[in-house]
């Protein structure tokens, strides 16, 4: 394992980009995010020390980043390579590797549909407030 250290600020994973790697925070704060497209991110979780990120890809068929995770504060982060991830799956049942991955793509379609919901929805009430502002 590797340990590596981030910024605040500093994107941890992009979206989109190929997945290689799991991440345990050791100390610190992400935020797990969707991208819009410009400048702005829209908040799907906050992560702290001891939780994991970065796992998703494992369960994907793709392979993909489904959101974004940049550092709120200094993050300190253990790096599990998937060749490793890839040894404690193989010891794991194959109906709960296929549970994972059920449960996996559920919340990959939850989060993307929330995520459309929200940036509509800010969208809106800033058109909406703009009128009286």
């Amino acid at each position: 394992m590797t340990v590596k250290e981030y910024k605040a600020g500093e994107i941890i994973i992009a979206e989109g980009t190929y997945g290689t790697q799991t991440f345990l925070i050791r100390e610190g704060r992400v935020m797990i995010c969707k991208e819009t497209g410009g400048t702005r991110r829209i908040p799907i979780a906050v992560l702290t020390d001891g939780e994991v990120f970065g796992e998703m890809y494992l369960f994907d068929d793709t392979g993909f980043r489904t959101a974004s995770v940049v550092a709120q504060t200094a993050v300190t982060v253990e790096i599990i390579p998937k060749e490793e991830m890839d040894q404690y799956l193989a010891t794991t049942p194959p109906i709960v590797v296929s549970m994972i991955k059920t449960l996996s793509a559920r919340l990959a379609q939850t989060s993307q549909e929330n995520s459309i919901l929200k940036y509509r929805s800010h969208g809106f009430l800033k058109r909406l407030l703009g009128k009286f502002l």
